[in-house]
């Protein structure tokens, strides 16, 4: 339920970032809100996805670090 919820609340929002302006709309001046594809964008992204991997990947190696500082710091 918590999902269709959600997904119900963000397709507003999602249908007012992705239609374009009526001519109305552009003849009162507002502007199309865009934010282009910065390198830093670029960069969180490919970070988020290479983290994401990684712990996928190598989840052994990663839990037994949390184990080994749960024993120090527990």
């Amino acid at each position: 339920m918590s999902t269709v919820l959600n997904a119900i609340y963000f397709m507003r929002v999602v249908l007012i970032l992705y239609t374009p302006l009526t001519a109305e709309e552009k003849a009162a001046g507002m502007k199309e809100q865009t934010t282009g594809n910065p390198w830093q964008f670029k960069a969180a992204i490919a970070g988020g996805v290479a983290l994401t991997l990684f712990l996928g990947i190598c989840t052994a190696p990663v839990m037994q670090v949390v184990r080994q500082g749960l024993e120090i710091f527990g």
